[in-house]
């Protein structure tokens, strides 16, 4: 990706972005609820719902949500190019950790702007290229289990399958022991 490509893709997927807002959002809801879980809360919970109130907000404004729906549309049509070079970009641990965080803006994005929007057609194209995804995951498991700490988000819901490489990674050993 060039210079010029690299900042236009800051612009439509940057932290400064509706699905940049979201993703943090998500991101701190995940993990405050395993932080709650394991240390209690501390009025932690009633800041969250403030702030989730107000990032729900955004969506409610026309405006922010069809910008949020451009960024999506923007990720998900360069969402094969991440998948065909995937593991293949060097440094591996930086690009790898890079192509993850983005396939977590993608799902996040997905799953904020479900309630507004008809995504049929995007998610038929999402989930065929996570199948693909999907498979160079496991053929490289073990380059993934060398980076886990960059990609093991064990407060991330299980849907999102990327960050729980040891769950693929056990998943692929019962198959082939049960086979």
């Amino acid at each position: 990706m060039s210079e010029v490509e690299s900042a236009a893709a800051l612009d439509r997927t940057g932290p400064n972005t509706v699905s940049g807002l979201l993703a943090i959002a998500n991101e701190t809801e995940f993990v405050l609820e395993v932080c709650s879980e394991e240390v209690g809360d501390h009025g932690l919970r009633e800041q969250f719902e403030t702030l989730r109130e107000e990032t729900n907000g955004v969506l409610e404004e026309a405006e922010y949500r069809e910008k949020a729906f451009e960024e999506l549309q923007y990720m998900i049509d360069r969402y094969p190019s991440v998948v065909n070079h995937f593991l293949e970009l060097e440094p591996v641990p930086n690009e790898l950790r890079n192509d993850l965080d983005w396939r977590d803006r993608l799902e996040i994005t997905r799953l904020e702007l479900d309630p507004y929007f008809d995504l049929h057609d995007e998610h038929i194209r999402i989930e065929t290229l996570d199948e693909v995804l999907r498979l160079r995951y496991e053929q490289e498991i073990d380059t993934v289990l060398d980076e886990r700490a960059g990609v093991e988000r064990s407060y991330y819901p299980e849907s999102f399958w990327w960050r729980h490489p040891s769950k693929v990674d056990e998943e692929l050993d019962s198959s082939s022991n049960g086979a």
